[in-house]
């Protein structure tokens, strides 16, 4: 009786070998399926179906296949991610979200501790208004007066190093205007194409190296 089975086992191997190498080696295969891309035909479908309406699932369809504890739970989780103004629990054991249904008048209760939570300074329920918005409010516009005056001193006190420095090249260019040396010097440094420093108006002449210049007392380098 083995014997038997054997010999049929050895017959129908060819068979099974065969269907097996016809499986692999198909054209239908995964490996070939996910190394070529859409075909036209394809391509239409897909640019078809992008441009109809998507209909979403029936509620119950979901929770009949993901379960109504699941279902339940993404609801939550949908409703605190798309409330901006989140409030949670103030004790920092619980720190639990409180849905917006749970607040009434500026007060959250917790669902799980039943603490009570400000929902505008984020802190334990306390009785009277909270001046936590306004006192917000009042900082940030000191400090927007603050940055307002600084900006304010630096551009006069800018306009002041600029205007005492227009009228010290004023005067110098008038006291150099008397002088007859000046006046000499000034002909000399045309001839020679001289330049002048852009800071303190001096006369600056190459005597060796490159054509760029480093005044030291100002680190300032020009060319000449």
């Amino acid at each position: 009786m083995a014997d038997q089975n054997t010999s049929l086992g050895s017959l129908m191997e060819p068979k099974r070998s065969a269907e097996l190498a016809d499986h692999i080696t198909s054209d239908d295969s995964d490996e070939d399926m996910l190394d070529e891309g859409p075909n036209d035909d394809d391509a239409a479908e897909i640019s078809e179906e992008e441009t109809e309406t998507r209909q979403q699932c029936a509620s119950a369809a979901v929770e009949d296949m993901i379960g109504i504890e699941m279902a339940k739970r993404y609801k939550e989780r949908k409703t605190e991610m798309s409330d901006y103004g989140r409030t949670y629990c103030a004790i920092p054991t619980c720190s639990h979200y409180i849905p917006p249904q749970n607040i009434r008048r500026g007060v959250g209760i917790c669902g799980l501790c039943k603490a009570r939570t400000c929902t505008d300074c984020k802190s334990q329920g306390h009785r009277g208004d909270c001046n936590y918005k306004k006192v917000k409010a009042r900082k940030k516009a000191i400090a927007k007066e603050k940055a307002a005056a600084k900006k304010k001193a630096t551009a006069q006190k800018r306009a002041m190093a600029k205007e005492k420095a227009i009228a010290k090249k004023k005067a110098m260019e008038e006291e150099m205007a008397n002088d007859e040396n000046y006046q000499l010097l000034e002909k000399l440094a045309k001839k020679k194409k001289w330049q002048r420093c852009s800071k303190c108006s001096r006369i600056i002449e190459r005597v060796t190296g490159c054509w760029h210049v480093v005044k030291l007392p100002s680190k300032k380098t020009m060319k000449v």
